[in-house]
């Protein structure tokens, strides 16, 4: 690749219209052009609007990537043929300094990619030589295609195309360009084994059997069919919280460290049973020469046929001071508990897996739980894959991901893992295991993929130059978002990557629908210069322009954007997303809270239906039916931006083009868990049920368009709480804490009966 700086090449995106439109606007591009990350020169034509390339030239600019293709001519058939792996073998690039070709006609030839014949291809030809559409080559050469507006700059990827780490010392490879170190291990102990999920789920011993407990128990089972489930996302989709039920019993996670279980009955409810699931310990000797402290804290569960999968975080930590030196040793992972509660007075743990990192996400879909963890590697030696690699944690056995489990993705910018587990919870079995160098902030799951989100900041050298004594470098740094889909059908498998500008607000600012995934994200950009006097050394740093904006992007199957919209409500950020079918809805804020709707029924040209201004901002969409929506979040002075109280507000949607404010009650409160983690919220449309914790007080409330908000119950707790939950069975409501449960009669919402839960 030594000869990239003198080479040409080129961009994009262009309907097939005939010659004689473009004849008078046929020009040379001025756009820049990077390919993995260096800049070449852009020998590429503007037809209307629309950058152009030669194939040739791409060809040889290719060759020794992952992305190379030959292309050969057959003149007795009139046909271009393309194979991809092998490289172009005629030497060199030529540079073609007119500014306007002689001849400029749409090409009649016909295009072979390897051994199939390609329909529809924009293409022409330009004094002799066929230029091609870029993003339409994408698909069969499979490079990553992307462009910086700013710097009016083409990148193009070679390596997008990910695919299993062929071995350890390309792992490490890929965490020192990241940043990584190679002096001392990330953790100690000894050396491990590798490991994939399947042989984890093959060494771990036969899970103890529970048919005892079952024979023992005469309550399990029965119950009522009609309960709530936790605030999720997406439909089926089961999300890990600390209170669950099966609409017979009532499972409690408490402060991390116990399971309640309480059999659910009304004024009647009882606690059946106590379990420890985790603690905290540590020791210090008399002369202070030796500390560890070691500690196991539950964060969430899932309930499925008489199993609980708890999830934890383990921590361990290690000092000694010998011979006038400190060493230091510490661990961390996530542990995944499977207990068999079908006796509910005496659960029994089946198995205990673990996977390194702190846990980022869980789902669950048909009894089986996929647990998301991210893992930073600080340290590392290349010949101990046990001190830059993952380990898994079954049967007792600790081993690190064998290396064809490990993906290294084209966005990789940091030694931060994603490490994607799932486990079966009747079976009490790891089913597959992979990872991702690369890291995830969000991630969103349907019934068939997983899709991991990564926030990302660029910092890229855009020009350098002299000013009097002094040598400016311009940088511009940018916000964006890798994303990564995995297969959940096919052994959690990665299927494909792509990066979209900007970061996002939450979960709930990806959505998959008919096939496309959405996205909604902010960008926040800036440029600086450098100065720097080398003779003096002296170097002084100057901020030009921060900006700040919004964008949908629509991708398809292979992840390929099209469809967009940017620029959205310029030095605003997103507060909320919500998706719903062929809308999706965002508010953004700075004074006042604009609320979106915009219409992506059609992926390819998605566009703002309306923008509606009020005071304050939502933290929270729900969709209320088919006509409404549901928001959640502050009222502010939209003179001074404070804080005036929680606020409720619904928005009638009936006309995607005229959204108004139909009903809002501000609170005489300012915090509850709800405005950033929806889980905290007992809201069901059927029901006409809005509950949460406000401050110290519980509020529930129903909606009626002509009444607007009515509170149909207030309390408060006579102790402290934080993370409480709301659900129902039947007609019986509890809220749930960590000393008590408040238990309510939905037919009278009156005189809340109290269950202490402490002992």
């Amino acid at each position: 690749m030594k000869k990239l700086i003198s080479i040409l090449l080129v961009l994009v995106l262009v309907f097939s219209l005939s010659a004689n439109v473009f004849a008078e606007e046929i020009c040379r591009s001025t756009q820049s052009l990077e390919i993995d990350g260096t800049l070449v020169d852009c020998n590429a034509y503007n037809i209307d609007g629309y950058n152009y390339f030669r194939l040739r030239d791409l060809a040889f600019l290719l060759a020794g990537t992952p992305c190379c293709f030959n292309v050969t001519y057959d003149e007795a058939t009139d046909t271009v043929t393309l194979t991809t792996g092998e490289a172009y073998m005629e030497g060199n690039q030529e540079i073609d300094s007119a500014m306007i070709p002689q001849y400029f006609t749409p090409s009649v030839q016909k295009l072979i990619v390897d051994g199939k014949v390609i329909e529809e291809m924009s293409a022409y030809n330009i004094d002799g030589s066929n230029y091609f559409k870029l993003a339409e080559l994408k698909s069969f050469l499979g490079f990553g295609l992307s462009y910086n507006e700013t710097t009016r700059t083409v990148k193009i990827t070679t390596d997008v195309q990910t695919v299993n780490a062929a071995d350890y010392s390309e792992v490490f490879a890929a965490i020192t360009a990241a940043g990584g170190s190679k002096t001392s291990p990330a953790r100690g102990g000894a050396a491990v084994n590798t490991i994939t999920g399947a042989e984890a789920a093959a060494e771990v011993p036969a899970p103890a059997s529970s048919s005892d407990a079952k024979a023992e128990s005469k309550e399990y089972g029965g119950g009522s069919d009609d309960y709530s489930g936790t605030n999720v996302q997406v439909e089926g989709i089961d999300e890990g919280d600390i209170v669950k039920t099966d609409g017979n019993y009532i499972y409690v996670i408490r402060d991390g460290e116990e399971l309640l279980i309480l059999k659910a009955d009304g004024t009647n409810t009882s606690i059946l049973s106590h379990t420890g699931i985790g603690w905290h310990q540590y020791s210090e000797d008399a002369d202070k020469n030796h500390f560890w402290s070691e500690s196991k804290s539950a964060n969430e569960m899932f309930v499925f046929d008489g199993k609980i999968c708890v999830i934890s975080s383990f921590n361990s930590y290690v000092e000694d001071y010998i011979d006038n030196t400190w060493s230091y040793d510490s661990d961390n992972y996530t542990s995944v508990d499977i207990y068999d509660v079908s006796n509910p007075a005496s659960p029994i743990l089946l198995e205990s897996f673990g996977q390194d990192g702190y846990s980022r996400e869980t789902r669950m879909v048909d009894g089986k739980v996929y647990v998301a963890s991210t893992f930073w590697v600080w340290n590392g030696e290349e010949d101990d894959p046990s001190t830059y690699v993952p380990i898994l944690y079954a049967g007792g056995l600790e081993k690190v991901i064998s290396a064809d489990r490990i993906y290294i993705s084209p966005y990789c910018s940091s030694s931060e893992y994603l490490v994607l587990c799932s486990y079966d919870i009747c079976e009490a079995k790891m089913d597959a295991s992979v990872s991702l160098l690369g890291g995830c902030d969000e991630l969103y799951m349907n019934s068939d993929s997983i899709y991991a989100f990564s926030s990302q900041r660029k910092d890229e050298v855009t020009s350098e130059y002299r000013e009097s004594v002094y040598t400016v470098t311009e940088r511009y740094i940018s916000s964006e978002t890798a994303i990564s889909r995995f297969d959940v059908k096919d052994d959690l498998k990665l299927s494909a990557t792509a990066m979209v500008p900007g970061y996002m607000d939450s979960q709930f600012s990806a959505d998959e629908y008919n096939g496309y995934i959405r996205i909604v994200t902010t960008s926040n950009d800036s440029t600086y210069r450098i100065f720097e006097d080398k003779d003096y050394g002296f170097v002084n740093y100057q901020w030009d322009n921060d900006t700040m904006s919004n964008g949908l992007y629509i991708l398809d199957e292979a992840l390929n954007v099209v469809g967009k919209i940017d620029q959205i409500a310029e030095d605003e950020r997103i507060y909320s997303a919500r998706f719903d079918g062929d809308i999706v809805y965002f508010c953004t804020y700075r004074n006042v809270d604009p609320l979106f709707a915009a219409d992506i029924s059609d992926p390819t040209t998605p566009k703002i239906l309306s923008a509606l201004k009020i005071s304050g901002f939502s933290e929270y969409l729900h969709s209320w039916g088919g006509d409404r929506l549901f928001g959640f979040g502050n009222e502010t002075n939209e003179e001074t931006g404070w804080n005036e109280g929680l606020k409720l507000v619904m928005f009638n949607t009936s006309d995607k083009t005229d959204i108004y404010v139909e009903n809002y009650l501000v609170l005489d409160a300012w915090y509850s868990e709800a405005l950033y983690n929806h889980k905290a919220f007992f809201i069901d449309y059927n029901k006409n049920l809005i509950g949460f914790l406000g401050e110290d007080d519980y509020y529930i409330f129903s909606y009626e368009p002509e009444e607007g908000f009515k509170q149909l119950s207030h309390f408060y707790f006579d102790t402290y709480e934080w993370n409480v939950r709301g659900l129902w069975i039947d007609h019986w409501a509890y809220i749930v804490g960590r000393e008590q449960a408040m238990i309510i009669d939905m037919n009278t919402w009156a005189d809340p009966v109290q269950l202490r839960l402490s002992r």
